[in-house]
């Protein structure tokens, strides 16, 4: 089996694990400085099943690496991902490298604009990818700002070579502006390409009002151009009364999703077209941790309806809740519970619980119920800073395969280390 990082990573995490922290850094010293973190994860898990038992090792590991100070402090750099994996105890698996993010930052303050070139997350309008390309930011007034991307979507594994815009392009405009005290709104262009044309091009806008901490209300949607129908229609409304822990929050939402070919979800792209979806959630709590929820949602899909309505009771640490579903396909009745305890700065409990039952179908005999019953209970140690400890079990009762038991031991190693040059002074 390859490891190309695995063993080659190990002792630099042990080392900066020890070392903790650390800067070199003269005062008054320039140039450009570096940080750079890594966090190793080793798990190990048992399996108790009722035909067998399964052991599997792993081991995680992810960086992050940033770099400052560049052409007068207006260039940056960042780069972030996880390594190779291929430990596994029962079989070969290999798990390629992945880029997360790893881009170029330019910032003008004279003009105001700001420019990101490489891999990013893009959050513009009705537009949610992983980027590959160049955005661009600039502000042409002190309330309206410009915002505009081109390059291509990542590909889908996100190694660490870059996609392709001839293949999955990706392009769009966005406005903002406030238009008064706790007034915004924005109107966007986008378009998302591949091999044989243009898949996706919707225009859109939303608008935001906001006073002061108490309520917030804010309206999107956008039009898909390439279809010449509403693509997503949305509402967002959230009420705060006072500062003791009262919170009303309202989401309407009507989307017609649009799946790619080759897709896997391409399958049902006949049963669904439309989807809608109302939730209302109330909380209240109580300066010193009680209190109560209750939740409703709704959802419709083409002429099918399912819903939604439980409750909880809220107090320090703890969680208690019920829940009821219902619909045209299906019921039930879920049961769950949450416990977070920190016993000691360097100690954390979690524990949790969920009963179920339901029916497959709505009006079924009791032959055709069906009940599952999952726990879990976990606790972390902090052994130092940059080490921690964590040990977990899970238990899972399910129709055909009842009695499954699952052991977790995980050791969690970080690292991070910040330099900058030295001045050479004295």
């Amino acid at each position: 089996m390859k490891r190309p990082f695995l063993w080659g990573a190990l002792p630099l995490v042990g080392a900066l694990a020890v070392l903790g922290q650390v800067h070199l850094a003269a005062a008054g010293a320039g140039g450009p400085r570096w940080s750079a973190q890594l966090s190793s994860t080793a798990y190990i898990s048992q399996s108790q099943l009722p035909v067998a038992n399964e052991d599997q090792t792993s081991v995680v590991q992810t960086f992050s690496l940033q770099s400052t100070g560049w052409w007068k402090g207006k260039l940056s750099a960042n780069l972030s991902g996880r390594l190779a994996d291929d430990l596994r105890a029962d079989r070969e698996v290999y798990e390629p490298a992945r880029m997360y993010t790893g881009y170029l930052r330019l910032k003008l303050r004279a003009r105001r604009t700001e420019a990101r070139l490489g891999r990013q997350y893009l959050h513009e309008g009705s537009s949610w990818l992983n980027f590959d390309g160049l955005h661009l930011s600039t502000r042409l007034t002190e309330r309206v700002e410009l915002r505009a991307w081109a390059g291509a979507q990542s590909r889908l594994h996100m190694d660490f070579q870059f996609g392709d815009p001839s293949k999955r392009g990706a392009f769009g405009a966005r406005i903002v502006g406030r238009l008064g005290p706790g007034v915004d709104a924005s109107l966007w262009w986008a378009r998302t390409d591949r091999c044989d044309g243009v898949i996706r091009q919707p225009v859109g806008g939303e608008v935001g009002w906001r006073r002061s901490r108490q309520l917030s209300l804010r309206i999107r949607g956008s039009y898909e151009t390439e279809r010449s129908e509403f693509e997503r229609m949305e509402f967002l409304g959230r009420w705060t009364p006072s500062a003791r822990g009262t919170v009303l929050a309202v989401q309407y939402l009507d989307r017609r999703p649009q799946l790619e070919t080759g897709s896997w979800f391409q399958r049902f792209s006949q049963y669904i077209s439309r989807v809608r979806l109302a939730r209302e959630t109330f909380t209240r709590r109580s300066p010193r941790g009680f209190g109560g929820e209750v939740q409703a949602l709704q959802s419709f899909t083409e002429e099918q309806s399912s819903g939604e309505f439980g409750f909880a009771l809220l107090a320090p640490h703890l969680r208690l809740g019920y829940a009821r579903t219902y619909g045209d396909r299906a019921t039930g009745d879920r049961i769950y519970g949450s416990l977070r305890f920190q016993p000691r700065r360097w100690w954390q409990l979690r524990a949790g619980a969920v009963a179920s039952q339901y029916e497959l179908l709505a009006n079924a005999p009791s032959s055709e119920e069906r009940e599952v019953v999952s726990s879990y209970l976990r606790s972390s140690f902090d052994l130092r800073e940059s080490v921690r400890l964590t040990a977990e079990v899970q238990t899972v009762d399910r129709p055909f395969n009842s009695g499954d038991l699952r052991l977790l031991i995980g050791l969690d190693l970080r690292g991070q280390a910040s330099f900058a040059p030295l001045s050479g002074e004295g």
